[in-house]
């Protein structure tokens, strides 16, 4: 009986997950533009946060209807349902490695992990908004012709919270592949080393 309430905390985990991701990335992405980003030469930072918002929109709604289908004993919607739900988590996991390369392609010392920059360092530069000679595009510049507005008033903190997540992930991607080389190697060296005797 353990073990079985042990497996059910394991598998409600997921849409858990998924939902923090929604809410985080959903944040960045509602509170963020674009045209800021062009400014701040970070424009991988608003694709990813796109890709990342409606992938674990994706995957929370996908979990969350399997779990449904399960409670509800649809056996055949809800295998459907959760290897829709799994293509699409590795679909994000892909998106997201192309996503981070770009990104790491583009200001690496920020990015990697065993760079001092990374830790002490804020990736986005926000100087350039405050620029008078940098004015923000409206949508009807005839209505809007007296009132001149800049990007100096742009909130700084969803850029900074994109920077945090951005190094959360590319910090995990680099622990995963030290950890799994580490592992390659050891287990490789323990084979070779089994082979010789």
């Amino acid at each position: 009986m353990y073990s079985s309430t042990k497996n059910d905390d394991k598998k409600s985990n997921g849409p858990c997950e998924a939902l923090i991701g929604l809410i985080l990335w959903g944040v960045v992405l509602a509170n963020t533009s674009s045209e800021v980003y062009d400014l701040l030469d970070k424009q991988w930072y608003y694709k990813l946060a796109i890709n990342n918002t409606i992938g674990f929109g994706i995957i929370f709604t996908g979990a969350m209807l399997t779990m449904c289908s399960v409670f509800g004993e649809c056996e055949l919607i809800s295998k459907c349902l959760g290897g829709i739900t799994i293509l699409a988590a590795v679909g994000l996991v892909i998106a997201n490695m192309v996503y981070i390369g770009l990104i790491m392609d583009a200001d690496i010392d920020h990015t990697f992990i065993g760079y001092k920059d990374f830790w002490s360092d804020g990736a986005m530069n926000f100087t350039r908004l405050s620029d008078p000679n940098v004015i923000m595009p409206t949508p009807h510049p005839i209505i809007n012709a007296t009132s001149i507005t800049t990007y100096a008033d742009t909130p700084h903190w969803p850029y900074v919270l994109s920077d945090v997540l951005v190094r959360i992930c590319t910090g995990s991607l680099m622990v995963v592949l030290f950890v799994g080389a580490f592992s390659g190697v050891v287990l490789g060296g323990g084979f070779l080393c089994s082979k010789c005797k």
